[in-house]
């Protein structure tokens, strides 16, 4: 096989692949909690990962995931509303520390 031709697949290989990160689906609530006794707490997820010499992902692809995921295991059966996602990053001495924080409100009916 021909040099240029091998270096164009490869370039073609290189620039074709790329990360992949776990989509985060936000489902609507069912029905309101319709109980006047209801308490509204806030509920907050925080993940971070970090791009190591600005190319090496280490923890990036699944953070928002992780990050939701703990807000809904504080939710306990409760309904979430207001849900943000809210990215930031931070220089580091090797990289890059990206970080996502789900904030969101928790509604829950008395017991």
């Amino acid at each position: 096989m021909n040099f240029k031709i091998r270096m164009l697949l490869l370039h073609l290989a290189f620039l074709t692949t790329s990360c992949v990160s776990t989509p985060v689906f936000i489902p609507e609530s069912p029905v309101p909690i319709q109980n006047t006794n209801s308490v509204t707490v806030p509920a907050y997820g925080r993940e971070c990962g970090f791009l190591l010499f600005l190319f090496f992902p280490i923890g990036l692809n699944d953070r928002s995931a992780k990050a939701y995921s703990k807000v809904v295991s504080q939710a306990e059966n409760g309904i979430l509303s207001e849900v943000t996602f809210q990215e930031s990053w931070y220089w580091a001495l090797l990289g890059t520390r990206y970080c996502t924080t789900v904030t969101a409100f928790v509604t829950k009916g008395s017991k």
